[in-house]
């Protein structure tokens, strides 16, 4: 897990770091490397998906399809890694998601023109026809309250956006 100490270089409004499973410990080391180096935005807000997949994982499991996402993303759509910063299961784990730095504003591939100026958090499942369970709801609000902090941002306030267009976007490999 990455360092829960804390984050004394972002100042003392900034929350400790929530508990984070590493790329590393999920697999992504080994079988999902990124295919070009990170590229840096701001995280001027957040965006929340679901990952469309299955909701009936133990939490053995978990890593397991937070990598077949990865592969998903990285290998079917072509992108350069799995497209959003951060994952969290149904358990409440949050897992480190794009490579380049959990605590930096790395540009994922998660709102198309919104990529570079956003933080993607992914909720492990999905979610149409019912609720996220409360431990990965409770999971979310850590982990906004914290990568929002990191930006001088907080989650309770709106935070109005403009698109930049389709370059930082999902596109070709190298852009997304």
């Amino acid at each position: 897990h990455l360092p829960t100490e804390t984050v004394a270089s972002f100042g003392a409004d900034v929350p400790v770091a929530p508990p984070i499973v590493t790329r590393a410990e999920w697999g992504a080391d080994r079988s999902c490397k990124p295919r070009a180096k990170s590229v840096y935005g701001e995280v001027a807000a957040a965006v929340v998906h679901h990952t469309v997949s299955t909701n009936s994982y133990s939490r053995e499991e978990a890593a397991s399809v937070v990598l077949g996402v990865c592969r998903y993303h990285r290998n079917s759509n072509g992108w350069n890694d799995i497209g959003y910063n951060i994952l969290i299961d149904r358990f409440g784990t949050i897992y480190e998601g794009r490579s380049g730095g959990v605590d930096r504003a790395v540009v994922g591939a998660h709102a198309q023109g919104y990529n570079g100026q956003t933080a993607g958090i992914s909720l492990v499942g999905t979610f149409t026809a019912s609720a996220p369970p409360a431990a990965m709801l409770d999971s979310l609000q850590t982990v906004l309250k914290w990568k929002l902090a990191l930006a001088g941002r907080t989650a309770d306030a709106a935070h109005p956006r403009r698109s930049r267009g389709y370059p930082t976007g999902c596109g070709p490999v190298g852009r997304a």
